[in-house]
């Protein structure tokens, strides 16, 4: 069975400070995951690099391939944070369908 998400040797360096080195996860369908951990463990660092917002070494697979383009990434992944902003007068409806953007 092939991992819906595959992180293998996860490196982050930001500055001249390494916040993640050699991270493994494998995470399969269906399957429920809590990342936990104290402050300043990587947790936020980690999600940016499988989003693809901060550069890493190591290797990232979505559904078993290596999304090199941003495209590509976003037709795999959604991501809401936290605290996102919604537009004014934006329907939850109108703000989820966003998310079929990269498809069409």
């Amino acid at each position: 069975m092939v991992s819906i998400i595959s992180i293998s040797g996860l490196t982050v360096d930001l500055g001249n400070q390494r916040i993640l080195e050699g991270v493994d996860l494998d995470i399969d369908a269906g399957e429920w995951v809590n990342i936990i951990g104290p402050n300043g463990a990587g947790k936020t660092t980690m999600l940016r690099s499988l989003l693809g917002t901060v550069e890493h070494t190591g290797t990232i697979e979505l559904d078993g391939t290596r999304p090199t383009k941003p495209i590509e990434r976003a037709r795999r992944l959604a991501y809401v944070p936290q605290s996102s902003v919604i537009p004014g007068g934006m329907l939850v409806g109108d703000y989820v369908l966003l998310g079929r953007t990269p498809h069409r």
